[in-house]
């Protein structure tokens, strides 16, 4: 396959991981489909483009809940 061939796949590959993406995370929280999103393996900067926010506002959410998991104690 030529690399315009395999191009054109990627980026409809995106499209498509992007669509599913938002379709699961849909009507819920913000920091809810933060979570959900990195769970499933997604960077800052994807979880951003599918939730038009900044790389920067989903390192902070994820950080926040990070913070917020780790004081939560199962004792």
């Amino acid at each position: 396959m030529s690399d315009e061939v395999l191009k054109s796949i990627d980026k409809k590959l995106a499209m498509m991981t992007k669509l599913i993406a938002l379709d699961v995370v849909k009507g819920r929280p913000f920091a809810e489909q933060v979570e959900i999103l990195d769970n499933a393996g997604m960077t800052p900067a994807e979880i951003a483009s599918c939730l038009r926010k900044t790389p920067n506002n989903i390192r902070v959410t994820l950080h926040s809940l990070r913070k917020r998991q780790k004081g939560v104690s199962l004792e």
